[in-house]
């Protein structure tokens, strides 16, 4: 997540932003725009790798998902993030992030609605 978290927010300092950065940069020509749905992509498989260790992580996840989701635009491909990240810690482990987390679920789903209502579905 540290690396990710480095290419997304351009931390062009970082040496990880040269050897990161062109996995996850859209290939239209746009200078330096991320490709949001491989972004997601990753993180999902992240998710996927690590899962029995994602509980111990849980509140700098949330932080990073939110801010990821908030810079996408609220991108459809951030659901099964948010799917992973719930289904993987348990609501029992998320009690105390539960506000924060299912604020972060409302505003996405409100946001996800008008122009991708199957990713809505999805997600609630």
């Amino acid at each position: 997540l540290d690396i990710l978290e480095i290419v997304f927010t351009g931390n062009r300092q970082s040496v990880k932003w040269a050897e990161y950065s062109p996995l996850l940069c859209n290939s239209s020509g746009a200078d330096d725009a991320l490709d949001y749905r491989r972004l997601f992509a990753a993180i999902a498989l992240l998710f996927e790798l690590v899962q029995e260790s994602l509980h111990r992580y849980a509140p700098k996840i949330l932080e990073f998902l939110q801010i990821a989701t908030q810079h996408s635009n609220y991108h459809t491909e951030s659901v099964r993030c948010w799917q992973h990240y719930v289904n993987f810690i348990g609501v029992a482990r998320l009690k105390p992030l539960l506000p924060a987390v299912v604020g972060e679920l409302l505003k996405l789903a409100e946001r996800l609605r008008p122009h991708a209502l199957e990713a809505c579905r999805q997600l609630c």
